[in-house]
């Protein structure tokens, strides 16, 4: 990435505009790490906050955004970033700033907001002396009227497009190619003949047409006439008429035979009439003979023997026994239909109305074949339907099982990729300290080198379905009608996946032990203490070191993930940490030591902003600034600028100067009216 090679603040108010710093510029010589030195109360977040304005726009920092700085001053601010992109073939500069102004309103309560200027390249021409606003507002009317121009363009090129567009297609109606009528010149009294002949034709066409379309309608009449004729015929039992060779036209012989034909049927029609009544009475006297609830169609063929006294007697025993097991049968499915009720009802909405249906049978009342029956149907129906609903839940679980497969694999794939993230962090922390001949791992986290890949799922595999019971249990016993349960199942599932559930269920591990590298004035005392002895124990400067290496790993690490998405380099990009009196408890030179080979390791420029000048802190930085606040002669503002550069390392000259960039700005002067007008 880059580092900061240079830092140009100009013309901003602090401290309720007492403050001013005017025009500073801060040189990093390409990155070196840099000590700003600077008196308590001088403004040092302030100048952190100004840093970061091109990088984060109105960031807040101690609860204050960039914006209230301006409550009285009007005058705009500029803050001027020079970075030393990573480059070792040569050195490349990005340069990046950004303009702070109040808004200006007509109210009294002026609000402030930060106002960004962006610089585009533009080509030359001539300059024109006029403020801001009115050079904004000609340059928004002279957009509105190219805007307008364009429309109008467009829309007049649309309408020729279309004309256009009808003449090809009239051309493609009639068939014509280029080379049938390039050669052909326009000649109107042609154009107006060949008009008038079409318009002949087209009303020669139309009368065409008009006749056509009456002899069609009388096709369609007689061909009306001609199936009615063939349906009638059918009625009688003729199904296609004669041919015509065999129409002779004795259409009266033909009557009478068919008269004398009608007559015989009705006679024959009459014999059968007195059959069936004969039928209906013997039927009716054998209906009186049986039971009405014996099914009809279990009645076999019956024939009667010698000894008919006999044979009424087995018969009557044979019914007296059905009738039993009929009765024997229906307390059975009495009892049967009651269990089922009692163990189904309310379980399902459909079984619920199958079980409502049947209590309008009475089935320990007489009860007829045809009611029977028809609720033997209505089962049937009601069946196929359950058939078909269970078939759905089938595949809708199914669907669940498949899902909570993929949720698991989900959460295996991202559990692992924490994992590996965590081990990353772990192996990427070694820091080459002091005299040490070999790296040192400043960081260890207590999980396993490798994984059981089929444990682990297994153990995934039983904690979704765990987590899935608890849930169903925690929705039956909540109150679902409430508006903000929602909420609450969401932070329930939330809590039950979260990184580290997911990650303890991974590793098979409740508790993942933290190390931390200790160093010690005497190195052989040095080494890993626990996270949470280390914080008891660890002095404040320990403490720091300690909170340092964490700092830098993480941000070293995901500096590293984002450029392995992004397919760039590696964990040895150059970065910038500006830090706000990081020495406050540390003074030791041993752990000062260890903060800076700990930035080497990791490539970070360290900007420290303090108001400590012991050696001890200043000999283990390459730049200090010595900042002070000095009043204005003759004047109760104040102003802060850079006393002093002390450089500790050899061969730090500048080739460029950010300071040779001009900021100017005009003022008019506005009438006494105007104000007093508002």
């Amino acid at each position: 990435m880059a580092k900061l090679n240079r830092v140009r603040i100009i013309n901003f108010y602090y401290n309720n505009d007492i403050r001013q710093i005017a025009d500073e510029t801060f040189s990093f010589f390409g990155g070196e790490n840099s000590l700003l030195n600077l008196a308590n109360g001088g403004g040092k977040s302030v100048l952190i906050q100004l840093m970061l304005q091109p990088v984060i726009p109105d960031c807040s920092l101690q609860k204050r955004t960039m914006s209230s700085y301006f409550k009285r001053n009007r005058q705009p601010a500029y803050i001027l970033l020079e970075w030393i992109l990573d480059n070792t073939a040569k050195k490349d500069y990005l340069l990046t700033g950004v303009a702070i102004a109040p808004k200006v309103t007509g109210d009294e309560n002026v609000g402030s907001r930060l106002k960004m200027q962006p610089y585009e390249e533009v080509k030359t021409g001539q300059v024109i002396e006029s403020s801001i606003e009115m050079l904004e507002k000609e340059y928004k009317r002279i957009m509105n009227g190219l805007e307008q121009s364009i429309k109008a363009l467009e829309r007049e090129l649309n309408d020729k497009k279309e004309i256009l567009m009808n003449y090809e297609n009239e051309i493609n109606e009639l068939n014509l190619t280029l080379e049938d009528y390039k050669d052909i010149k326009f000649d109107e009294p042609e154009l107006r003949m060949i008009k008038e002949d079409l318009t002949q034709v087209s009303q020669t066409y139309t009368k065409i047409c008009d006749s056509w379309q009456k002899v069609h309608d009388e096709v369609t009449i007689v061909r009306t006439k001609m199936n009615a004729a063939f349906s009638e015929l059918q009625k009688i039992g003729l199904v296609s008429p004669l041919p015509k060779e065999k129409i002779k036209q004795d259409y009266a012989n033909r009557r009478k035979k068919i008269r004398f034909s009608k007559e015989e049927m009705k006679e024959k029609e009459s014999v059968l009439r007195i059959r069936s009544q004969l039928c209906e009475i013997k039927s009716g006297i054998i209906g009186n003979m049986v039971k009405p609830e014996i099914e009809k169609n279990s009645i076999s063929r019956f024939e009667l023997d010698e000894d008919i006294n006999r044979q009424c007697q087995e018969l009557q025993k044979a019914y007296q026994e059905t009738e039993k097991s009929c009765k024997e049968e229906k307390k059975s499915f009495a009892r049967l239909y009651d269990n089922i009720r009692k163990n189904y009802e309310n379980v399902h909405v459909s079984i619920t109305d199958i079980l409502i249906s049947l209590l309008s049978l009475d089935i320990n009342g007489e009860v007829s074949y045809e009611k029977v029956y028809f609720y033997l149907e209505e089962l049937m129906k009601k069946r196929e339907s359950l058939e078909k609903l269970l078939d759905l839940y089938e595949q809708q679980l199914a669907k669940m099982e498949d899902t909570k497969r993929q949720v698991t694999e989900q959460c295996v794939s991202y559990a692992t990729l924490i994992y590996e993230g965590i081990r990353s962090i772990s192996e990427k922390s070694k820091i080459k300290l002091g005299t040490k001949s070999r790296p040192i791992q400043m960081l260890s986290v207590g999980i396993p080198k490798e994984l059981d890949n089929n444990v682990s799922i297994n153990r995934m595999k039983d904690y979704i379905e765990s987590t899935l019971k608890l849930l169903i249990d925690y929705l039956k016993q909540e109150d679902n009608s409430n508006s903000g349960m929602d909420k609450k199942y969401k932070d329930k599932i939330r809590s039950m996946v979260s990184t580290r559930q997911l990650l303890n269920q991974l590793i098979g591990k409740e508790v993942i032990p933290v190390s931390i590298y200790k160093i010690e004035l005497n190195e052989n005392n040095s080494g890993m203490k626990a996270w949470e002895d280390a914080m008891k124990e660890n002095s404040g400067g320990e403490k720091f070191v300690c909170f340092f290496t964490v700092a830098s790993t993480l941000i070293s690490y995901t500096r590293e993930a984002t450029g392995r998405r992004m397919n760039e380099s590696s964990i040895h990009e150059s970065k910038v940490m500006i830090m706000d009196n990081p020495f406050a408890r540390t003074s030791s030179e041993h752990l000062l030591k260890a903060v800076i080979d700990i930035a080497r390791t990791f490539n970070i420029q360290l900007i420290c902003l303090s108001d400590l000048s012991q050696s001890s802190i200043t000999n283990r930085f390459n730049l200090i600034y010595t900042l002070s606040v000095r009043q204005k002669m003759y004047s109760d503002k104040e102003v802060l600028h850079i006393e002093n550069i002390r450089k500790n390392k050899d061969g730090l000259e500048e080739n460029e100067r950010l300071e040779h960039a001009v900021f100017h700005q005009t003022f008019e002067q506005e009438s006494i009216f105007d104000f007093m007008e508002e």
